[in-house]
């Protein structure tokens, strides 16, 4: 029997977000989806789940810049995590 850990302690969230959110920071699975999606103050948060063990998470994504097209002079949002804010 394989028991999970209450909490998820720093280095599974450092090991989530160096592996781009891949697997659940809990019990490692594959088996995640990304449900709500809001945005607010230059955040955008992603609710997440684990279908596997049911943790719930929100990822955060903060924007970092602003590209214009100079031919269509459409801008292209550059997003990033927090990982490559640091």
């Amino acid at each position: 029997m394989n028991i999970l850990p209450l909490k998820v302690d720093q280095d599974r969230l450092k090991k989530y977000i160096d592996e781009y959110g891949s697997e659940c920071p809990r019990c490692h699975s594959n088996q995640i989806e990304g449900n709500k999606e809001m945005t607010e103050e230059g955040m955008h948060f992603i609710a997440m789940r684990c279908l596997d063990c049911d943790l719930s998470w929100d990822e955060v994504y903060y924007l970092s810049g602003v590209n214009v097209d100079k031919h269509k002079n459409d801008p292209t949002i550059i997003c990033s995590n927090y990982h490559n804010n640091k």
